[in-house]
Formats: C-alpha cells, sequence, structure tokens
C-alpha cells in the first residue's frame, strides 16, 4: 500500500540572534523541561501598551495546532489512534490541551494576532514577529533569498521526549 511521509510541521524553529538580545545565550542548548521551554518563550516575547508585537512561540496556525496536539498525546505516553478507533478524550489528551492552553495564558502567544489569517509563522518567524516557531522545515530554502540574515543553522534540544 502507497504511503507519503510529510513533514510539513516537524521544526520548531528558532532565531537565535533575538535569544542573544534578550539575554538567553544558551538557548541552542535546548530545554530539559517545558517549564524552562515557557521561561524562555515568556521572555522572548513582547507586548507593548497591551498587544503583542512579537510572539516567543508561535505555535496557533492551525497545522500546528493540531500537530501539536497530538504529538503532546504522544509524548504523554497516550494514542489517539487504536484498534479501537479514535479518541482523544482521554488522560493524555487532556494534558496535551492543558499544556497548549498554558503557552497561551503564559503570553507566549496570542492566537488572535498570530494565527493562519495574521501573523502567519512562515512570515512571522522570518519578520522576527516571531522568535520561535512551529512550522515545517521547507520555509527555510524558501525564505532564505528574502531574508538570509534570518537563516542560520542552531539545532536546539526540545523538551525530553518520553516516546
Amino acid at each position: 500500500m502507497p504511503q507519503e511521509f510529510n513533514i510539513e510541521y516537524g521544526a520548531t524553529l528558532v532565531n537565535t540572534k533575538l535569544a542573544e538580545e534578550a539575554g538567553l545565550a544558551d538557548i541552542t542548548d535546548g530545554w530539559t523541561s517545558w517549564d524552562d521551554f515557557i521561561a524562555d518563550a515568556k521572555q522572548l516575547a513582547v507586548t507593548q501598551d497591551g498587544v503583542m508585537t512579537r510572539s516567543g512561540y508561535h505555535f496557533t496556525g492551525s497545522d500546528a495546532i493540531s500537530a501539536t496536539f497530538y504529538s503532546l498525546i504522544l509524548q504523554n505516553g497516550g494514542q489517539y489512534l487504536t484498534d479501537a478507533g479514535y479518541d482523544v478524550n482521554t488522560p493524555e489528551g487532556k494534558a496535551a490541551l492543558e499544556l497548549m492552553k498554558r503557552f497561551v495564558d503564559e503570553g507566549l502567544v496570542d492566537p488572535v494576532l498570530f494565527n493562519d489569517e495574521e501573523n502567519w509563522v512562515g512570515d512571522s518567524y522570518f519578520e522576527e514577529t516571531s522568535a520561535m516557531g512551529l512550522v515545517g522545515p521547507w520555509v527555510v530554502p524558501e525564505y532564505a533569498g528574502d531574508f538570509p540574515d534570518v537563516v542560520g543553522v542552531n539545532p536546539v534540544r526540545a523538551p525530553a521526549q518520553r516516546w
């Protein structure tokens, strides 16, 4: 049976220049916990006069939201598709949704201002209105010609995966 591999949403891009400017010189070391990640993303977010002008972590595009939700279910040790069917109403699904809500509640992103129609993650990352963003790695070569100062390869380790 034919199968397709699509890495549409397989990377979180991190602007190391913005991180350094925010005093996060060790950001390329990655994070050992979600608390550490949230603390850094909060430090990267910028709000002026009550309006977010730069998200610390942009994950609120339609594809990124679902990719985040499903990957967190797996990371929490759950499954959403089994022989019994599809089910996200599980403890792992609840934990995934709570973490995603925490990203918003902690001020990492304003989903009204950062979504598919406004400040789409690819545009927003390269225009530096998002310091980190979940998007397919295909955007790097796509935007490299227009944003050579933003494009760079600095591997960053994500919080420990448990799946």
